[in-house]
């Protein structure tokens, strides 16, 4: 069966793609790093793979027990391989041609990859071949790792993906997993992770000679010198296991009055000026911190010693402050408080504010973290966990960003996962979360809090450490390091803008939007917050329907990345639709959470005037696009796949019906599920059945949005979802009987 894959994140690879060309003829890609063991085998000949080597189309790139490599193609796309790894590049063109193509197996072992051009110019020639499966891309980064069973677990990192066996296909959305058994099997979703390691750059292989050119330079074959001694200029942030965490960096900013001391490419000691931190103690004080544990611990460093750009990222099993005047050590000295539950940190040389961008948006991905923590301080457990993906988007003209991390722990039940995000600003050249914003808190007693700084002229890298807590794990924390990757999305305000919500939880199935009254329901006084056209907080306006259905004036906020997302039209047109899905939200009034949500389907729009409605006609309307339907069972909630919508609608007698189709894939089977509502109600620019409720937007109602929610009983529970319709043909209405 032939799928359509649609590349939607162009950004983040012709981003890539313009910062390291490929210049030399027939070359697919070039090694940003090979570490350990790692190999190439061309033809009958097999030598090692080295930084800075060239591959071409054919070659077969094995790791092995010790080794890993990051692969640059000269479409942008990159490729991480994990130890124990084989990876064939079955045949590789990048030609700007019809024929293009990115085939290629993945025969042992994990890997990450970023795809690049070549997957936009030919959705259907990219594909990555395993012994069970094919993978194939929509969006922009995914991971694939074989079980010791021989099993294969792919998940999508940005974006969707798709997973096809010779049983059928498998849409995937940001965060999702699935794990392939057979090729005769459908892939089952799971919540176990990618044991793969974060993509990571230890060092630029290209360089800028003019704003024009950019050229591959000269690696020698040795091993990369690593940064040893003291760096000044050098500012730092925390996060310590035993609650505390840096809000601002250490030697301040603009320029960093802090120094750093390196061993072979890790941080074992900062001083600087604390500057304001959660601690309460020793505001403005010259403070040390310093490397008390043994062993190496997990880091990684961007950049070299005299980079002004230079970034690092570590964890010490152990360490000390030192508070003091001078920043001098001072043992046993009152004002030395060890730290045993793990320390993570962030280093490097804070951009100078004449540096910032001040207008435009942009999006960051993923260098390289720490592995996370967890502290269970009634238990006294340490976990260490796995970061799987993060990401930051900025609006340096609003001063304004949001960042996601995901992560996975072994908890005590099985695996657990853990994502942490949140929105907040940008000061300078560091940034922080918080937990208000607009006037509204976002969280309800609970969320994530980062805090950060950035790097480079024009922050060409972003770093930061994150907290975030679960109820089976604790405190969770880590740090990661990001490389500018593209443009970003914007933040917005609009008037006029209602939406309706239907909630995983089951305490959330709107039946007029919010911001529109029951007696004048195309009539809104509610507000979308944007980022892009996605909505991450609504405020209806007024007492919503009179106190029929919501009570006092409220919002709804987002406590985690929109996913499932679409748009017709952009947010600041009269007859946008958008719609979305939120994992975690937060529901408020007069600008104080009060409760938490889970699984929050949104339909955002301007309802159409009652003067723009049409007062006669037969209208069908199709699908444009929609959420992931979500099925819950006993508090469990899986995904499925939106196939089709139909709405049709006679606008003389105000009637109409309208029918979604969905299917789920649960024990080994798919399940289809059919929504039909034949009795809808039309009341203005709204309507209402017994699953189906929506509202119309532009002239002659040319658009239409409609939340769904159907009880499917013991197999799958309640099925939920959004979705965004056009007009199609219309017909004179028939005479009444």
């Amino acid at each position: 069966m032939k799928q359509s894959f649609k590349f939607k994140n162009a950004a983040l690879v012709m981003a890539l793609a313009a910062i390291y060309p490929l210049h030399s003829h027939g070359a697919a890609g070039v090694t940003q790093f090979a570490v350990g063991d790692v190999n190439v085998r061309r033809g009958q000949a097999v030598t090692p793979l080295i930084r800075g080597q060239q591959i071409s189309s054919g070659d077969q790139v094995i790791t092995g027990r010790s080794g890993q490599t990051q692969l640059r193609f000269s479409d942008g796309g990159l490729v991480s391989l994990a130890p124990n790894s084989q990876f064939n590049i079955d045949r590789y063109a990048d030609d700007n041609q019809p024929e293009d193509g990115f085939f290629a197996s993945l025969l042992r072992g994990g890997m990450r990859a970023i795809t690049g051009l070549v997957g936009k110019r030919n959705h259907d020639n990219y594909r990555i071949s395993t012994s069970t499966a094919t993978i194939g891309i929509r969006g922009s980064a995914f991971s694939a790792n074989y079980n010791p069973d021989g099993s294969l677990n792919v998940a999508g990192e940005q974006d969707g993906i798709v997973v096809c066996t010779n049983a059928g296909c498998v849409e995937l959305i940001v965060g999702e997993v699935v794990r392939v058994t057979g090729s005769d099997q459908l892939p089952q979703r799971t919540s176990a992770r990618s044991n793969v390691p974060p993509m990571a750059v230890s060092q630029d292989l290209f360089v800028a000679e003019n704003p024009a050119v950019i050229q591959l330079i000269s690696i020698p074959e040795a091993q990369e010198t690593l940064i040893n001694g003291v760096l000044t200029g050098m500012s730092a942030m925390f996060a310590f296991g035993d609650g505390s965490i840096d809000r601002n960096p250490r030697g301040g900013t603009d320029p960093s009055s802090g120094s750093a001391t390196f061993v072979d490419g890790q941080m074992v000691l900062h001083i600087g000026l604390s500057g304001n931190l959660q601690l309460a103690q020793q505001i403005g004080t010259v403070d040390t911190v310093e490397k008390t544990s043994a062993g190496s611990g997990t880091f990684g460093i961007v950049g070299t010693a005299d980079d002004p750009a230079l970034m690092g990222w570590g964890y010490w099993d152990t360490g000390r402050i030192t508070y003091g005047s001078d920043g001098q050590v001072l043992a046993g000295n009152d004002f030395n408080y060890d730290q045993n539950h793990g320390v993570h940190y962030l280093v490097g040389r804070p951009a100078a504010q004449a540096q910032m961008p001040v207008t435009g948006t942009a999006s960051y991905s993923l260098l390289g973290g720490t592995n996370p923590t967890a502290y269970d301080s009634e238990l006294q457990i340490l976990r260490i966990g796995t970061l799987n993906s993060a990401g930051l988007n900025v609006d340096f003209g609003m001063g304004r960003l949001n960042a996601f991390v995901n992560t996975t722990f072994a908890g005590p039940d099985g695996d657990v996962s853990v994502q942490i995000s949140g929105y907040g600003y940008v000061s300078g050249s560091s940034f922080h979360s918080s937990q208000s914003g607009d006037g509204y808190e976002y969280n309800y007693d609970s969320g994530g809090a980062f805090y950060g700084f950035f790097a480079g002229s024009q922050a060409t890298r972003a770093g930061m450490v994150y907290r975030g807590y679960d109820d089976s794990l604790g405190t969770v924390d880590g740090a990661a390091v990001f490389l500018k990757s593209g443009a970003g999305m914007a933040y917005s305000q609009q008037s006029g803008m209602s939406v309706l919500f239907v909630s995983d939880d089951g305490y959330l199935f709107d039946y007029y939007p919010r911001g529109s009254d029951y007696y004048s329901p195309d009539a809104s006084v509610g507000t979308g917050h944007f980022i892009g056209n996605e909505l991450y907080l609504h405020d209806d306006g007024e007492d919503s329907n009179y106190g029929y259905g919501y009570g006092s004036a409220g919002y709804l906020a987002a406590n985690s990345p929109v996913s499932s997302s679409g748009s017709i039209g952009n947010a600041g047109d009269s007859d946008f639709i958008g719609w979305g899905y939120w994992a975690k939200g937060t529901q408020g009034s007069n600008g104080s959470a009060y409760t938490n949500r889970t699984g929050v389907h949104y339909l955002a729009g301007r309802p159409t005037p009652g003067s723009d409605m049409p007062i006669t006609g037969v209208a069908t309307y199709t699908k444009v696009g929609g959420t992931a339907p979500t099925a819950t069972l006993d508090g469990t909630t899986i995904t499925g796949r939106l196939l089709d919508a139909s709405l049709t609608v006679d606008f003389l007698i105000g009637r109409g019906t309208a029918s979604i189709s969905t299917d789920f894939a649960k024990n080994g089977a798919t399940i289809p599920v059919l929504i039909q509502d034949s009795n809808i109600y039309l009341n203005g620019s709204t309507f209402c059945g017994s699953n189906v409720n929506g509202f119309f937007t532009g002239a002659q109602a040319t658009r239409a949005g409609m939340i769904y929610q159907k009880n499917e009983g013991g197999v799958l529970g309640v099925v939920q979802g959004a979705v965004g319709l056009q007009r199609g043909g219309f017909t004179a209405s028939p005479p009444p009987p």
